[in-house]
């Protein structure tokens, strides 16, 4: 198992003024799943591929462990990368693809085929072996790339979005296989992804990138719980942007009255306060914290029901589970409790805050 720390990792590439990755610093734990997280363009697969060395940074340093390796060659970092389009040899069979990494450093053939045979058995594929990537479904071409980049035991194993060529189904099976492998290994791993869904579900942490540069960097849970800017809550969902101002330690003076709040943050003044859709109660009469509404609109939403509240002239939105009892129909006035475990603060620009 490998540390992996990038310090104030930069690339600009020759060709244009736009930097493509600016002063981006990760610490990620051995042994650890990290998601590379963002939407188009936000630098992700360009760091991911300054980490396995195909891009040279412009500033900044690599560490595995304690080895710079921000210049050493792709080849020699222990490294393994799969790439999204699989890449495998269409005249090589399955084994042939496989070992063909150990074929170049001159492994003997008895050892190739033992190897091939158990990294083929750790992906679900012995049997497979003599056929060729044609006559195998995606998930099975995605299998083998992996098989590929886990023969050569590295140190570190990097995904550039791995699961976004399968369909539903085999999504799945991709995630469960993979997270099974990783934990199994131990191999230090970094997936690039731009689904929140996928990066929650597989990674122990998510750095989220957005223009190159890194938002936040946390347990999954914190970026629906803590997240830190206006970007970071809206791409994981909040949609309740709320101005208030912070007069003390646990109060926020709102359009919609006094409300009390748990969470410890720096800011003072004018903020924005938001909190996600399924965390607000409706019908719910507390001493603190409760407004009275009015359902503007309700809308099925498959697992659930999403609910348009006016508190004065403030909408929100609120999420309930499909499962619960609806009694609430449009038109109708209701309480409405903002727990105060759930509500987190922003700074009114929106930037990240310092907290």
């Amino acid at each position: 198992m490998t540390h992996i720390e990038l310090k104030h990792l930069s690339k600009q590439y020759d060709d244009t003024d736009e930097i493509a990755v600016k002063d981006v610093s990760i610490d990620i734990p051995s042994g650890l799943i990290v998601s590379l997280l963002g939407p188009s363009g936000s630098g992700k697969t360009t760091t991911l591929k300054m980490l396995a060395g195909l891009i040279t940074p412009s500033s900044g340093r690599i560490f595995f462990g304690k080895n710079d390796v921000t210049n050493i060659p792709a080849e020699k970092r222990q490294a393994s990368m799969v790439f999204q389009s699989y890449q495998l040899y269409p005249n090589m069979t399955v084994a042939q693809n496989v070992g063909f990494g150990l074929k170049m450093r001159k492994f003997k053939k008895k050892e190739i085929r033992k190897r091939v045979g158990e990294i083929l058995d750790l992906v679900h594929l012995d049997g497979f072996s003599e056929r060729r990537p044609s006559k195998l479904s995606g998930g099975q071409q995605q299998r083998v790339a992996l098989a590929r980049a886990l023969v050569n035991d590295p140190e570190v194993l990097l995904l550039d979005e791995p699961l976004s060529s399968l369909d539903a189904h085999l999504r799945v099976e991709m995630r469960r296989l993979i997270m099974n492998i990783q934990r199994e290994l131990g191999v230090t791993t970094v997936f690039v992804t731009h689904d929140q869904n996928e990066a929650v579900l597989m990674a122990d942490r998510i750095a989220l990138m957005f223009d190159g540069s890194l938002h936040q960097y946390s347990e999954p849970s914190k970026f629906y719980s803590h997240p830190n800017s206006l970007e970071t809550a809206k791409f994981f969902g909040s949609v309740n942007f709320i101005p208030a101002h912070r007069e003390e330690d646990k109060l926020l003076v709102t359009p919609m009255g006094q409300l009390l709040m748990e969470a410890k943050s720096p800011l003072r003044g004018d903020v924005l306060f938001t909190m996600r859709p399924e965390q607000i109660e409706l019908g719910v009469q507390m001493p603190h914290n409760t407004a009275t509404g009015i359902i503007q609109s309700m809308t099925f939403v498959g697992a659930y029901l999403s609910y348009r509240i006016i508190i004065g002239d403030i909408p929100i939105e609120v999420h309930r589970s499909a499962g619960l009892p609806q009694n609430f129909k449009v038109g109708q006035s209701l309480p409405v409790y903002f727990p105060p475990d759930y509500i987190w603060i922003l700074p009114e620009s929106g930037h990240v805050s310092s907290g």
